[in-house]
This record gives structure tokens, C-alpha cells and sequence, in this order.
């Protein structure tokens, strides 16, 4: 500062920078607390290696050390001609082009060529000239597509882009620019950058493995490229407010259970079988965290391997029947028939009888069997063989049963199950041996149900069919919705922007689809009402809405 004026009071001292927030420091490995580093300035020369090195340390501290605060006020603050305002410039291109500040950042590079012509940044600078001129190039009319079409997952990346060829063939005016993702992390980010850099696509669809689910949606938001992610992973659209969601998830189906059968039907207590594999687990867990929120209780939880063959034990253990020991009755009946029956065989024969002749303890309203048809093929029978009455909808039976057992009292067990069931047709065979048999009642839920009755969903079922000789399935139908949902932002808003579209979807609400009624929920995953499904005399179909709307257990008899 300069000196103070003779005889009058001395100049108060320059005030401090201010210290940024506890935002990002914009510096590789940041600067804790202690003396601000002074404003580099470049020592007397002497010498080409002398200069290198005092570079390099201006260098290190405007891109290692300084703040983006700290060198916004370094750039105003040093001389014309000092031989760090380059490493300045750059760094300032660079944090404008991490906040999505095109404008700024283009200015940035702009001035380091033009004032600094022939300084090490150059070619950054024209790299990052060149980067922005594509990522602000968007044609409205381009959709992009990243799904797998190499590698383990190819064959999801196939039947997606059936359902995506059926949407367009419906839309005049679009163009599809699709990228293989290989279901690879680095593969997603390659793919969203293709679409968005060379082909200026104004949204994507697509990252559907959940290897790759995370990778794609941060690509999509730091290039600022709205994105429909098809993955099933919960958080994905946690990235930023650029990436959506739109495919079932673990939690969206435990919500949907626990609504129809709390919410409406008043059950409260809960048991739970599941694989110990993701799929499994992650049902389980977030139908476990929806029976607490709504102040229910889970009695009983077992889980195992997902190739597991015998469930017998397994449901022993689930209704009390394979620890005998720990109840009661069983210990003071066992300890009477001891006492009463001094011959070994006799007393053998009597433990046997009371054993096979003790009830299941069945403290809970329902049966969550988080896993796949292969194994609830396995598990609904072994319930049968330890007493467990599933049928809900069918009181006759149940009375029937409760005549033969001569239990008092009995009350039927509501099965539960999420989309998984559907995976195999077989489940649902109600003939002679059939499997159908020990699910007759049973509610699961499902993403998607090409027989259900609604309108939309018959007309996209029926398409499909025509075109491409097989049933649609989930991936194919949600794919099919993506872009039909898109093309109807696009139109709705005039979109050219990629923001404009952003936004656009963000307000969708009640959107007519294969799916059902759309509309993006707070945290920009597409809602909508599941199909609930159950197994009657006649086969696997939609419970009605009547059936929905009524209390009591059970899919009942249409």
C-alpha cells in the first residue's frame, strides 16, 4: 500500500482476501489452513533453464494451490505483462467449462489465445474452443440411444432397440443416433460423448446395466444432456438434475406391495425370503424399510443361495418347526412324554407324534418371496408341506382345510412377490402338476404386463407383436415409452436447447404410455401405477379395480 499522508493517520491496512466457502477448491488436493500463498511473480531471469523453472512454479501454485476465488482476484490484481496471467487464463477456461458456463469459459480461452498467442496453453485453449462448439451444437430432431450391442448384456441392448424402432416409426422427423456401451462403465461415457459431441443429440436414452448406470448419468451431467436412464439401480438420478430414471426399481415395487396391502388392506406383519444376490436383497431391503415406515413389523427374514434346491429346513426355521428346543410346549410335552413312557420305543414313537403334529408358528399376515420363478417354483410348494395356507381368495378351501387339520381358527397367509416371478411362464401352469397350483392367490407386481387390459399397453402389445412376431417385454415396453416421452417434450416445448428440454420433462404429469400414466416425480424418476398381478382357476391376470380398491387379502375370483 502506499505511505500514509504526512501528519494524519496512518492508512488502514488492505483487507484480507476473503476465504472461499466450503465449496470445491478447484485445486488438486486443495490448502488447509495457514499463509495465503503471495501472488507468484516470475524471478529475475537468468537463463532459459532459470525461467523453465520459475514457470513451473508459477504454474504449481495458480493451478495446485489457489482457489477459483483467489484466482479470479489474482487476474485483476497482477501486471499486463506478468508471465503467469496465461496459467491464470487457463484455469479460469477450465473451472467454466466444470461449471457448465459456456459462455464465460469460451471467453476465457478466446482471451489467452488473442493476448498470450504461442503460451504453452494453446492447444489446450483450442481443444477447449473446439469441445464447446460441439457441446453447445444441438439438433432438436436427434435422439440418442447408449445400450449394450457388445458383450454379456448385448442381448438387453438388442430388444431395446426394438422397442425404441417401434416408438419412431410412430414419430416422423426423428433421427436415432445409437452408440454400444459394451454394459461397460468407460463404454457409457465414450457413448455419451459421442452423442452429445458429435452427433448433438438434444437427449439420450439408454445406460441400462447397472455397471454402467452410475458412469452415464455423471457423463450426461457434466455435459449437460438430458437423460433418460433405463437402468433398474435406485440413486441413479442423484447425478444432477440432467439425469431421469425411467424403469422399475426394488423400491418403486416394495412401495406398490406395501400400499395395496398395508395401506388398503390393513396387514401389518410380514415375513421374508430371499436370494442372497442383488436382486434379492435389494427387495427385501426396501420392502423392509417401507413395512417400518409405515409401522408395520417384519417377524421373520431368511435368506440363502440362489442355487438352493431344498426349502423345507429353510421354512421349518421361518414357522418354528426346525429348532423344536426353543418352544415351550414342545419342551414340556417332550418332558411328559418322558416321564410317562419309560420304553425307548414307545417314547421315540410318541416325540415323533408330537413333532409331526405341532402347528407352524405363524405370527405374520404375508410372504414376501423376493426372488425368481425358478426358485418361488421351489418355495411355494415346501410352504404347503409345513402347514403355511396361502390360499387367500379361495375361503372354501381354507375352510376345508381348517375341517381336516382340526385347527382352529386358521388364517390363510397372503404370497407376495415382485417382478421377478415373471420371468418364467411356467410358474402360472394350472394344470395337472402344474406349478400354478401353490400360487393361486398370490399378488406380485410387475413393471409391465402385455396382457393387461389398458388401452395403451394393448395397442403398444398388439404392435409389437405384428412387428416383431414375439411378446414385449419389460425392457422392450420402457425403451418404447422413453422416447415416445421425448418426442412428446420436444413437440410440447419447442425444445432446441438441451435445457429446454430438461426442464420440459421435469414437468411431465400424467403422460399416456405402454407403462401407464407418467409423470416425474421430485427427484426426476418417472412414476406411475404398477400392475398387480395374481393367478386364479383361469391363469395369470391384472386384479381389476375393483379388486384393488377393496379391503381384505388375496386376488379373489373374477
Amino acid at each position: 500500500p502506499p505511505p500514509p499522508p504526512r501528519g494524519g493517520p496512518p492508512a488502514p491496512a488492505p483487507p484480507a482476501p476473503a476465504r472461499s466457502g466450503g465449496g470445491p477448491r478447484w485445486a488438486r488436493g486443495g490448502r488447509g489452513p495457514g499463509p495465503r500463498p503471495r501472488p507468484p511473480t516470475a524471478p529475475a531471469p537468468s537463463g532459459g533453464a532459470a525461467r523453465a523453472a520459475a514457470q513451473a512454479r508459477i504454474d504449481e501454485v495458480v493451478d495446485g494451490q489457489l482457489t477459483f476465488l483467489e484466482v479470479a482476484r489474482l487476474k485483476e490484481s497482477l501486471p499486463a505483462e506478468s508471465p503467469a496471467l496465461p496459467t491464470v487464463a487457463m484455469k479460469l477456461c477450465r473451472v467454466q467449462l466444470h461449471l457448465r458456463d459456456w459462455p464465460r469459459a469460451e471467453e476465457a480461452a478466446r482471451e489467452l489465445l488473442r493476448r498470450w498467442p504461442g503460451s504453452p496453453w494453446d492447444a489446450e485453449a483450442r481443444a477447449a474452443l473446439d469441445r464447446l462448439a460441439r457441446l453447445t451444437t444441438v439438433r432438436p430432431n436427434v435422439i440418442g440411444v447408449a445400450v449394450p450391442l457388445s458383450g454379456p448384456y448385448k442381448r438387453w441392448g438388442e430388444v431395446i432397440l426394438q422397442g425404441i424402432g417401434l416408438a419412431v416409426g410412430e414419430t416422423a422427423g426423428i433421427r436415432l443416433a445409437i452408440r454400444d456401451t459394451r454394459g461397460e462403465p468407460d463404454g457409457a461415457a465414450t457413448a455419451l460423448e459421442q452423442l452429445a459431441l458429435d452427433e448433438g443429440a438434444i437427449v439420450v436414452v439408454g445406460g441400462v446395466a447397472n455397471a454402467e448406470a452410475e458412469r452415464a448419468a455423471a457423463t450426461a451431467e457434466e455435459l449437460g444432456v438430458p437423460f433418460l436412464s433405463l437402468s433398474k439401480q435406485d440413486g441413479v438420478t442423484e447425478a444432477g438434475p440432467y439425469v431421469f430414471q425411467h424403469m422399475l426399481t426394488a423400491a418403486a415395487q416394495a412401495r406398490a406391495l406395501a400400499e395395496l396391502f398395508m395401506g388398503r388392506r390393513g396387514l401389518r406383519r410380514f415375513a421374508i425370503l430371499y436370494p442372497s444376490v442383488a436382486y434379492g436383497a435389494e427387495l427385501a431391503s426396501a420392502f423392509w424399510d417401507e413395512v417400518e415406515a409405515r409401522g408395520g413389523e417384519v417377524r421373520a427374514a431368511e435368506t440363502y443361495l440362489i442355487d438352493r434346491t431344498t426349502f423345507t429346513p429353510l421354512v421349518k426355521d421361518m414357522v418354528g418347526k426346525l429348532y423344536l428346543e426353543e418352544r415351550t410346549e414342545y419342551v414340556e410335552a417332550s418332558k411328559e412324554i418322558s416321564r410317562r413312557e419309560p420304553d425307548p420305543f414307545r417314547r421315540r414313537k410318541a416325540l415323533e407324534k408330537l413333532r409331526a403334529g405341532l402347528d407352524p408358528v405363524v405370527d405374520f399376515d404375508a410372504i414376501l418371496v423376493a426372488d425368481f420363478a425358478r426358485n418361488v417354483k421351489l418355495i411355494a410348494p415346501a410352504l404347503a408341506v409345513e402347514d403355511i395356507i396361502t390360499a387367500t381368495c379361495l375361503p372354501d378351501e381354507v375352510r376345508k382345510i381348517e375341517k381336516t387339520t382340526g385347527r382352529r381358527d386358521l388364517k390363510a397367509v397372503q404370497l407376495l412377490g415382485g417382478n421377478g416371478w415373471g420371468a418364467d411362464p411356467s410358474l402360472f401352469d394350472t394344470g395337472p402338476g402344474g406349478a400354478g397350483r401353490h400360487v393361486r392367490c398370490a399378488v406380485f407386481v410387475d413393471g409391465f404386463y402385455a396382457g393387461a387390459a389398458r388401452p395403451e399397453t394393448r395397442r403398444f402389445a398388439d404392435a409389437f407383436q405384428r412387428k416383431y412376431g414375439t411378446p414385449a417385454g419389460i425392457l422392450e415396453a420402457y425403451a418404447y415409452d422413453a422416447v415416445k416421452l421425448a418426442r412428446a417434450v420436444i413437440e410440447q416445448v419447442q425444445a432446441t436447447t438441451r435445457a429446454a428440454l430438461r426442464d420440459g420433462l421435469a414437468g411431465v404429469k400424467g403422460f399416456k404410455a405402454a407403462t401407464g400414466d407418467l409423470t416425474v416425480g421430485a427427484k426426476r424418476v418417472v412414476e406411475k401405477e404398477l400392475f398387480y398381478l395374481t393367478l386364479d382357476r383361469d391363469g395369470l391376470r391384472e386384479l381389476t379395480r375393483a379388486e384393488l380398491a377393496a379391503p381384505g387379502a388375496g386376488g379373489g375370483e373374477p
